[in-house]
C-alpha cells in the first residue's frame, strides 16, 4: 500500500487504522506515554497516529514515535483522510 499524507519522500506512509467502534482496539489499553485524553488511532511506517479528545483540540491528529512528543498533523480526522494520496495509482 502506497498511501501517504504528503509526499512519499517526507510524508506519513499510512499502514492501517485501529478499529474504534466497539472498543476492541489499541486505544483500550492506552499507552502510558500518550498525554491525557489522547488515543492511538493507527500506525504509519515508522510510528503511530493519535487523536486528541481535549475540548480545545478535539479531533486534532498527531503523529508520534514511541515516547517522544506529539507532532501536529491535521486539525481533524476528515482533513487527515482528505489529505491522503494513493501513489500506487500513479505507478500503474
Amino acid at each position: 500500500m502506497d498511501i501517504y499524507f504528503g509526499f512519499p519522500d517526507d510524508g506519513i506512509n499510512l499502514l492501517y487504522f485501529y478499529p474504534l467502534k466497539y472498543g476492541d482496539s489499541e486505544q483500550v489499553g492506552q499507552h502510558d506515554y500518550l498525554p491525557y485524553k489522547h488515543i492511538s488511532i493507527g500506525r504509519f511506517s515508522t510510528g503511530d497516529l493519535a487523536m486528541s479528545l481535549l475540548e480545545d483540540t478535539y479531533g486534532h491528529i498527531y503523529f508520534y514515535y514511541s515516547e517522544v512528543e506529539l507532532n501536529f498533523l491535521s486539525s481533524s480526522f476528515t482533513a487527515f483522510v482528505s489529505g491522503l494520496i494513493d501513489y500506487a495509482d500513479e505507478e500503474e
